[in-house]
């Protein structure tokens, strides 16, 4: 056998000034009333219900909370009387989140706040009897001696209302917000010109919402999405592996290549040019061609080398001309020194046997210098590695990203 909760009593039914229609009130602190039918704001005045603006349909919240809905918190039972819409920016972002007004058996009256950022916070109202601004001050009180800082402030606007609220509001209303945790605890104050409010709340998960509630839809509906969640979240790790991975072997690859050329030579301007015979056995495999100076260059000096090589066929590929420099100086920074002493290029061969590497001095202040020649043959290219690992990270991390949102 089953039972169901008693509906919440009605306090005072009320007609609309602007249409007519039945308004119902459930709360006796119930300051404005939204007419579900018109859409007009009642105030409620001890001379009668007064009607201050109108509002838009809410658009349906983003989770399966209505009002009248029952719900166990805290131990009470809870009916939901009325729903705010608000709007909130800063300089870089605009944001929405939701509020619902809950009744309890017990008299009390608790707000469930839900945001896509934060989720549910169940809030109750502070008597706090400190002065406090919420643009302004840095520490919140919270009853006693105890205090928490505030870590986020901005403006916010009404954007629509249902329901009953316990404060005279209609939608386009400004008003300030600053928050705060400490203690495990969330901490929201909402300042007008003319009232202050501070609420302290606690977190609280979309299942544990659910099932106060008792929506079995919505709780099979996270299940599945926390159970998808899972599965990308693993899927995101084993992609984040798999990049790890392109980027050691990124790494492997830049040392990979067989030494087939390791030689110092000597250039002047009496003997400009050196040829070297170098044999290459597999086409297409890139050559990693490298030059360096042997020895500290003289102060204030610069020197040209121009680096080729000769296929067998006989086309030159002028590989790079390596400029090598060093200087000296003052400035406002006091003295500086600066050299340039290597260089490196590829070079792929389209044809095996025998090619011909040609060394130059060029244009320069130096008549002679020793320079290292390295050259590595068959050399894996790190860069569709690099690629590789860069894409699967990408995907892992949207997905983890994912992943997160979707459990939480």
């Amino acid at each position: 056998m089953t039972t169901t909760a008693p509906q919440r009593p009605i306090l005072k039914e009320l007609k609309c000034p602007s249409c007519g229609a039945p308004v119902q009130q459930f709360s006796s602190d119930a300051q404005t009333i939204v007419c579900s039918k018109c859409g007009s704001v009642i105030a409620l005045d001890m001379e009668g219900p007064t009607v201050t603006g109108k509002t838009r349909k809410l658009p349906t919240a983003v989770v399966p909370i209505e009002i009248g809905d029952k719900g166990s918190f805290d131990g009470t039972e809870f009916f939901v009387i009325g729903r705010v819409l608000y709007r909130g920016w800063d300089d870089e972002d605009k944001w929405v989140w939701d509020e619902w007004l809950m009744g309890g058996a017990d008299g009390r009256l608790l707000w469930l706040s839900y945001s896509s950022d934060e989720g549910f916070t169940l809030f109750k109202k502070l008597r706090v009897r400190e002065p406090f601004d919420a643009q302004t001050s840095l520490m919140l009180p919270t009853g006693g001696a105890n205090q928490v800082r505030v870590h986020e402030r901005y403006p916010a606007e009404l954007a629509g209302a249902e329901g009953e609220l316990t404060w005279r509001g209609k939608p386009g209303d400004k008003l300030f917000m600053a928050e705060a945790f400490g203690n495990g605890k969330r901490y929201s104050v909402q300042q007008t010109p003319d009232e202050l409010e501070i609420h302290e709340g606690v977190p609280l998960t979309n299942a544990q919402v659910a099932t106060g509630f008792k929506k079995t839809k919505w709780l099979e509906s996270l299940k599945k999405s926390g159970s998808r969640a899972k599965t990308v979240g693993l899927v995101a790790v084993l992609c984040i592996i798999f990049a790890l991975g392109g980027f050691i072997a990124a790494a492997w690859a830049s040392t990979t290549g067989e030494t087939v050329l390791s030689q110092t030579l000597t250039l002047s301007r009496a003997n400009p040019t050196i040829t070297i015979p170098v044999e290459f056995d597999q086409i297409g495999r890139a050559s990693i061609v490298s030059v360096s100076a042997q020895g500290a260059l003289p102060m204030q000096s610069a020197i040209d080398i121009d680096v080729s090589i000769e296929s067998p066929d006989g086309m030159e590929n002028e590989l790079f001309t390596l400029e090598l420099w060093r200087e000296s100086g003052t400035d406002d920074e006091g003295y500086w020194e600066e050299a340039q002493a290597s260089a490196s290029d590829m070079f792929v061969p389209f044809q095996t046997g025998e090619h011909t590497l040609e060394v130059a001095l060029g244009e320069g202040n130096l008549d002679t210098i020793s320079v290292g020649i390295d050259i590595r043959r068959n050399h894996i290219l790190p860069l569709w590695f690099i690629v590789y690992g860069g894409v699967i990270g990408v995907i892992g991390l949207l997905l983890l990203f994912s992943s997160f949102r979707g459990q939480k």
